[in-house]
């Protein structure tokens, strides 16, 4: 790119011509690889800093995306000091004699012999005015022409990639102020609820670059409750910054306990699932071993016991659906504390090591079983895998009220036996304990001395109701007994009743067969009598 040329139409406000020359592809680096004339940056910022009212807004889109894409990869930013007596608003000033120096020292202009001009530049000034233009336009959002929506969502790139690429990361002592900017930060707050999707993408990727990059400090606890809840609305639509930048929030330390209880039952539950669906995904990955991806000892333990506090809730469902999102808050509890206790972690240690959090999983896991044995309810074992299928439900409706559509349906809790929050949840209550038993001797002793063995060696049946409950009881049974003899001799000493009669194996045509030394049972085809 020609400086000369990019000077005449300047000069001239050949503002076509200009863009024709002006290419943000050139920026950082040109066709050879090199870095692009520090001289040709500072014209271009010239650009946005002259004020003057002849530069047209598609000239100030396009000098903004070069002057955006210059930080990426290419100049640093290093705090300058002035040799000249200039105000540090009149950055338009420096950029000016920037542009007609001749050196590749800012000897006559900035006083530091280690700035240097092939690596860093003095982003102060772009970024001053683009500060500027969000915060004066964000409050006038809904009468900006096109451009004019461009030129603040460009602005807020800027500001992504000036922090993301050329700050050096939580550097204290070479951090520009003016990103400490309270009127900044509520004006970046407004533009992620922006329902013009380009600029709410922008401003969520500015915060999450700023929490990232930008020294702790930057934002105070006040402030960060603030974030979460501006970030709920671009979260809900999918915004993947306002993602990460929600998960990061989420994960540090005091702050789910700082603004759980104030928010909303649909926020309060579409946050838990997000965090669960992070926990998930990063637990189950080969290398788990991104900081960014860890919870906060605090909030270990402050999700068990939110879990301890409202699990009783679910005993309410015994007989009928729960009106309001209480135990959907449970389920979701139980799903993240099952997924914390899977790892061999510092969450499994916490968790592990808390007491009372393991004898109230054994104590509800105890009263759900017990409900479930005394009536038919929402909580009995389902032996029938067709009570599951939705193609059988009218058919068992109409056998069981007769036809008539006036008689109240016995079964109509079989209606919706997935959607109920009963469901899986004794299995997931199971995989908890079995995890929290695991090499851990405190807490095996705790499930022989609450006679919770034989609770669990009863829940290991078959039942539609709470898939895999077989496979979690084995395991819980298998981490219970390891190592630890005294409750192997409890299920030594236990004595055999006979052979469990299933109905879910018997639809897929098996049954249990008992071998003539009573010793081995086998499974075997069911044999048809008709």
């Amino acid at each position: 790119m020609d400086l000369n040329k990019l000077n005449v139409c300047m000069s001239e406000n050949d503002w076509d011509e200009l863009l024709n020359i002006l290419k943000p592809k050139f920026f950082p680096k040109d066709d050879t690889g090199k870095l692009i004339d520090f001289r040709i940056l500072a014209k271009v910022a010239t650009l946005l800093l002259s004020n003057q009212p002849s530069v047209p807004n598609n000239v100030k889109v396009v000098a903004l995306k070069c002057l955006a894409n210059s930080c990426v990869n290419g100049y640093h930013y290093k705090k300058c000091n002035l040799k000249l007596e200039l105000e540090s608003k009149h950055y338009d000033k420096l950029y000016s004699l920037l542009s007609k120096n001749d050196s590749e020292s800012p000897g006559p202009i900035i006083d530091q012999e280690d700035y240097s001009l092939l690596v860093h530049f003095p982003y102060e000034g772009i970024a001053n005015w683009t500060i500027d233009y969000i915060t004066e336009h964000i409050n006038i959002y809904d009468d900006l022409s096109e451009e004019e929506l461009d030129i603040l969502r460009l602005s807020t790139q800027f500001l992504c990639n000036f922090v993301a690429f050329a700050i050096k990361e939580s550097d204290a002592d070479d951090f520009p102020t003016c990103l400490s900017n309270d009127v900044l930060k509520t004006a970046i707050m407004k533009c992620a609820q922006s329902d013009h999707t380009p600029i709410s993408k922008a401003a969520c990727t500015y915060i999450h670059n700023s929490l990232k990059r930008l020294p702790q400090n930057l934002y105070t606890d006040g402030e960060r409750i603030q974030l979460i809840s501006h970030l709920i609305k671009p979260v809900k639509l999918g915004i993947q910054a306002a993602i990460d930048a929600m998960i990061f929030l989420l994960k540090q330390p005091n702050q789910l306990r700082s603004i759980y209880d104030d928010l909303p039952v649909d926020d309060k539950l579409y946050l838990l699932e997000l965090l669960h669906l992070n926990l998930r995904d990063f637990i189950y990955k080969e290398d788990s071993n991104d900081f960014d991806t860890s919870l906060s000892s605090d909030s270990i333990v402050f999700l068990a016991e939110m879990f301890q506090q409202k699990c009783d809730l679910i005993l309410k469902t015994v007989d009928s659906r729960l009106d309001g999102k209480e135990p959907t808050e449970i389920i979701i509890l139980l799903d993240i504390l099952g997924t914390l206790t899977t790892t061999s972690s510092t969450s499994h240690c916490i968790l592990q090591d808390n007491k009372s959090f393991l004898i109230n999983c054994i104590y509800l896991l105890k009263a759900l079983h017990t409900a479930g044995k005394t009536s038919e309810n929402y909580f009995t074992p389902v032996q029938k895998l067709s009570e599951l299928a939705p193609s059988a439900q009218h058919l068992l409706d109409k056998e069981n009220t007769g036809g008539d559509p006036k008689q109240p349906a016995m079964n109509n809790y079989k209606k919706d036996i997935q959607a109920h929050p009963a469901f899986g949840f004794k299995a997931g209550l199971i995989r908890i304990i079995g995890n929290l038993a695991y090499k851990h001797k405190a807490n095996q002793d705790s499930l022989r001395e609450t006679e919770a063995i034989p609770l669990l060696l009863d829940c290991c049946n078959m039942d539609a109701r709470n898939p895999l409950i077989i496979q979690w009881t084995i395991l819980a049974v298998r981490n219970v007994c390891e190592g630890n003899p005294e409750n192997q001799n409890v299920i030594r000493e236990l004595t055999k009743v006979g052979v469990v009669d299933s109905a879910i194996i018997r639809e897929m045509g098996l049954t249990l067969h008992e071998g003539e030394d009573g010793k081995a049972i086998g499974v075997v085809p069911l044999v048809n009598n008709k």
